[in-house]
């Protein structure tokens, strides 16, 4: 396989990742694709980004928003963790630097320091892990769509997801 289509491969299930947690965590999820542009080798938009811009207190943010904005930690989250899952070569620490100080700066409110951050991140690493191999046959559907079709409309990315859990529950054990 020559380097350009292991790059593709890797930043399909990265985006996959992406995708099917943002479903799982119930994040409105507007494209996926893998055509690379000047900044970025694969990209998943989501309808909005929790609170940006605002200006949280730690001593007055209600549990549903801290709910949110760990979600969106997970979701950002497991891009990297997918990708490892699939090919932990193709990991570069570069790579996963963006969504990781995205997850670090939706923290930020939530903790009294940068030990507590770490800490959050990790648990919130470790459930991300958990339901990326839960749930891995999903990943691997969408992977596979990005690899065939490179972009992804939200009605495409929620059937594709329908169709691998369907799929899923019709197969033999």
């Amino acid at each position: 396989m020559k380097q350009s289509q292991r790059r593709e491969k890797a930043t399909a299930y990265h985006e996959a990742g992406h995708s099917v947690m943002a479903l799982l965590q119930g994040i409105r999820v507007s494209s996926a694709t893998i055509i690379p542009a000047k900044d970025f080798h694969g990209q998943v938009r989501t309808a909005a980004v929790p609170l940006e811009g605002k200006n949280l207190e730690i001593d007055h943010i209600p549990p549903r928003i801290r709910d949110r904005l760990e979600k969106y930690a997970r979701y950002l989250l497991a891009g990297d963790i997918a990708q490892r899952r699939f090919d932990r070569y193709s990991v570069r620490t570069w790579q996963a630097h963006d969504d990781r100080h995205n997850a670090v700066a939706h923290l930020e409110p939530l903790a009294g320091s940068g030990r507590e951050i770490q800490a959050w991140l990790d648990l919130l690493s470790i459930q991300t892990e958990q339901l990326i191999e839960f749930w891995w046959f999903r990943v691997e559907a969408m992977a596979k769509a990005l690899l065939d079709r490179k972009h992804l409309s939200s009605t495409e990315i929620r059937r594709i997801d329908r169709e691998a859990i369907k799929a899923a529950r019709t197969a033999p054990p």
